[in-house]
């Protein structure tokens, strides 16, 4: 190649050489383009990070606030309990730990035991209710006996909510447990003047239960009918206040 070849062909190179490089520089901004729709960036894995620890952090504060509630209800409780003349050295507070198998649930374990001054049998309140008695105790655990056990059978009365107060619908009567968390009893109807109903409350009358729970709630009637095979009876149905499943700790009132 001449020189004057040499001077021609190497401006036309120059003019050239970015023709050649389009087609590649398109190529490569088509494959990131791609690669950005199919892979998100950096910001978007952010936040979906965030957003999981906010996620997190919302679980976290909604667990607290359930524990604040369940510590402001137990103080509130204990206040009660102290203003009705219950020395509060008395009341121990103790974490349900477990449910007997089967579908009955009479008994449950809590996480006190003699080592922490339990001795038994003492009544156990949740929510200002009584729910049972301790059963038995072991160094570190207690079994807690449900009012809804077959095994329990307790004196107690009916009374009803009004404007002016508490009113007597049935003074004296006997609550047995049935199991699957209710109770009944047995009413002749001479001796209640009044038809109870559901939504009145039955109370604790026995006096082998300490003072100290005496006249405390029991549980809210659900239902009122007839016995078939005793007409003269009122058939009247039974659930707790506080639904033992609900709640995951209690008061165990000791002493007498």
């Amino acid at each position: 190649m001449d020189r004057t070849q040499q001077f021609v062909s190497k401006p036309v190179d120059m003019l050239l050489t970015p023709i050649r490089f389009v087609p590649k520089l398109l190529q490569q901004a088509f494959f990131s383009m791609v690669t950005k729709i199919l892979r998100p960036p950096a910001s978007a894995a952010t936040t979906e990070d965030t957003r999981n620890r906010i996620r997190i952090l919302e679980n976290e504060l909604l667990y607290q606030s359930g524990r604040n509630a369940l510590l402001e209800e137990h103080i509130r409780a204990q206040k009660i309990l102290v203003d009705r003349g219950i020395d509060p050295r008395y009341l121990l507070q103790a974490t349900i730990t477990g449910f007997q198998a089967g579908a009955a649930t009479n008994t449950v374990i809590l996480d006190k035991g003699s080592h922490d001054g339990v001795k038994g049998p003492y009544p156990v309140l949740s929510e200002l209710s009584l729910i049972g008695r301790i059963s038995s105790v072991g160094p570190k655990v207690s079994t807690l006996r449900l009012i809804t056990d077959p095994r329990v059978k307790v004196q107690a009365s009916i009374v009803r909510r009004t404007p002016t107060g508490l009113v007597a619908i049935v003074s004296n009567c006997l609550v047995t447990g049935v199991g699957q968390g209710r109770m009944e009893t047995d009413t002749p109807i001479a001796s209640a003047p009044v038809k109870p109903l559901p939504g009145d409350l039955v109370l604790l009358t026995d006096p082998e239960w300490p003072v100290a729970v005496r006249n405390t709630v029991l549980g809210e009637v659900t239902e009122v009918g007839r016995k078939e095979s005793r007409f003269l009876l009122y058939d009247i149905h039974i659930i707790p206040r506080v639904n033992i499943h609900s709640i995951s700790s209690v008061i165990v009132v000791m002493g007498e």
